[in-house]
């Protein structure tokens, strides 16, 4: 799932090595990046997935999307609200004007 450091009076994010606040540090993402993370937060930390794995709080991040239920839906995941536009309208499928990226996949999906 993709989400976004944002909270304000923050400009920087912690990423931890383990999923603790006395855990040691691995690196800092600044305020206004996005990034991925596994599923949902346990104990409120997210794990960070990627090139530079660790955890981070989740009352620091929002999400962008949404998880979709199991399916081919990677590659979709990874398209920004405007591709999935374009491959729905290049596919026949109808939209409706202010959905939701989660929404717009599982109408890919379905058809």
């Amino acid at each position: 799932m993709r989400v976004k450091f944002d909270k304000d009076g923050y400009r920087w994010l912690r990423v931890r090595n383990a999923p603790s606040k006395d855990a040691e540090v691995a690196r800092m993402i600044e305020r206004g990046c996005e990034f991925d993370v596994d599923g949902e937060p346990e104990n409120g930390w997210y794990h960070v997935n990627g090139d530079y794995p660790g955890y981070v709080m989740a009352e620091f991040v929002t999400p962008l999307d949404e998880p979709v239920a199991d399916g081919d839906d990677g590659a979709l995941q990874k398209m920004k609200v405007a591709e999935l536009r374009k491959l729905a309208e290049e596919s026949g499928v109808k939209l409706k004007p202010n959905m939701k990226k989660a929404d717009i996949i599982e109408a890919l999906l379905n058809g």
